[in-house]
């Protein structure tokens, strides 16, 4: 593996709940009882770089759930739906529940950098020093990736130190 997409899409094929770190086995628990239910509508929410879209992938891989990178990807869907980088602000929330009931869609599950500003559960995710110590054991675990020692903020800049083409 030679660039960050490799290693990414590795991930991405490699990857179950076994390799979630502290943070993420806590939101992952606290959102798992919600998928289903009578909320149409729940909030994973976490600042860039703190796992959302990896926890949405597990979601995807063992929850029968449907996921699209943004908003303007929703789509009819017959499971809960994982809608990536959606707005968190209560208008736009609430012009997105108007295209779930065109697209006959039963829940989704949107993920946000800050919590929506809207009466629906919402579910944080942070990043703390040993998850940060787990990621990258993962990586070296399940992948034989080494990174080079850093003080990076979330896992995205961690990521940026295996270079390669991408930017």
């Amino acid at each position: 593996m030679n660039s960050r997409t490799d290693v990414e899409n590795q991930v991405k094929v490699r990857s179950d709940a076994s390799w979630f770190f502290p943070s993420q086995v806590a939101a992952y628990r606290e959102l798992l009882p919600f998928l289903g239910g009578l909320d149409r509508v729940v909030n994973l929410y976490g600042l860039q770089g703190v796992g959302k879209t990896f926890l949405a992938h597990i979601l995807c891989k063992e929850h029968r759930v449907e996921y699209v990178a943004s908003p303007e990807l929703i789509c009819s869907a017959d499971r809960p739906l994982v809608i990536d980088n959606a707005p968190f602000e209560r208008t736009s929330v609430r012009s997105m529940r108007n295209q779930m009931r065109k697209c006959d869609l039963r829940q989704v599950v949107l993920i946000t950098r800050y919590r929506v500003e809207d009466t629906i559960p919402a579910f944080a995710l942070s990043l703390t020093s040993d998850d940060t110590r787990c990621f990258r054991a993962n990586l070296f675990r399940y992948l034989d990736l080494r990174l080079p020692d850093s003080y990076a903020l979330n896992l995205w800049e961690h990521l940026k130190l295996i270079g390669g083409s991408d930017g």
